[in-house]
């Protein structure tokens, strides 16, 4: 039975009125306009003092690093949703908080290039460039992970380091992650009724500007579409009430025509990214993510 703090944080995700910038392309353009004069990234002094969160720079690109040691683990390298236009919120935070305490690995986040100043392809550079430097830095095993449009970045790197003959990472966590940009499966639009954040046209209106000219079943756009042979064990959590159920579903079936086995944990009626909010499904979903990567 679903939690009364799910159904009430539902209630606020509504109210926040993200969805409606995916509903209308005039709203949707209006915030690509305001984003365009919006100032770098920056975590809360506080918080990061709070929690002893490290920030540093890579050619130009910031990233934070959680529980920084010099021999950890493991290392997860965390990539934030936010439909490649927005930063990360107080809630992955959070989560990657919480996560670093329950498993003692280092976390590196980075503050990576994005839309409407840049597209995949500063992106890609930048995401590479760091891996490169924490592959050097840290002697351990890596586990690529994010939600959303940051799970598909996970996916797609992942495919990509293959591809490029560099480290693979160990895990591919993946929540809620945003696999194929295309929107086209008629199943998008019956669960968008149910997703109180996103929308289809505005997902795909994001999803072109992002790829810039690419295909959109490139895998570096839509990694569903890639190969998922050997790049890393894959673990994928999903809602039932959510949009990007679809591209779930869709990695499930490309898995087993591949004949890739994958852990997929699929929740009834949760929202987009539950597992970052604070609620008890994502503490159950935390609980059995611990029992994957830990060992």
């Amino acid at each position: 039975m679903r939690s009364v703090q799910s159904v009430l944080f539902e209630k606020f995700l509504i109210l926040r009125g993200t969805k409606k910038k995916f509903m209308d392309l005039r709203l949707l353009d209006d915030f690509i306009a305001m984003k365009h004069n919006e100032k770098p990234y920056e975590l809360d002094a506080k918080f990061r003092d709070q929690h002893q969160i490290k920030k540093d720079e890579l050619n130009g690109i910031h990233y934070y690093t959680i529980n920084e040691q010099q021999t950890p683990e493991k290392v997860i390298y965390y990539f934030h949703g936010g439909a490649y236009i927005n930063d990360p919120l107080i809630f992955h935070w959070r989560y990657l908080v919480k996560l670093a305490q329950e498993t003692n690995f280092t976390i590196v986040v980075p503050i990576y290039p994005k839309l409407p100043k840049h597209t995949h392809r500063e992106c890609f550079v930048a995401i590479h460039d760091l891996y490169d430097h924490l592959v050097l830095k840290y002697d351990a095993p890596f586990i690529f992970m994010g939600d959303s449009a940051g799970g598909g970045l996970a996916m797609a790197l992942a495919q990509d380091v293959k591809r490029c003959s560099k480290k693979q990472p160990q895990h591919i966590v993946l929540h809620s992650a945003w696999l194929d940009v295309r929107g086209e499966d008629p199943r998008y639009k019956e669960l968008e009724k149910l997703d109180p954040m996103l929308g289809v046209i505005g997902a795909q209106e994001l999803g072109r500007l992002w790829a810039d000219g690419l295909e959109l079943t490139d895998y570096k756009i839509s990694p569903v579409h890639g190969e998922l042979i050997d790049i890393g064990q894959i673990t994928a959590f999903v809602g039932t009430g959510e949009l990007l159920l679809v591209d779930a579903n869709m990695l499930l079936d490309k898995a087993k025509e591949q004949g890739v086995a994958i852990q997929y944990y699929e929740y009834p009626k949760m929202n987009h990214v539950f597992p970052v909010f604070p609620i008890p499904e994502a503490k159950k979903a935390m609980n059995q993510l611990l029992k994957i990567i830990k060992n």
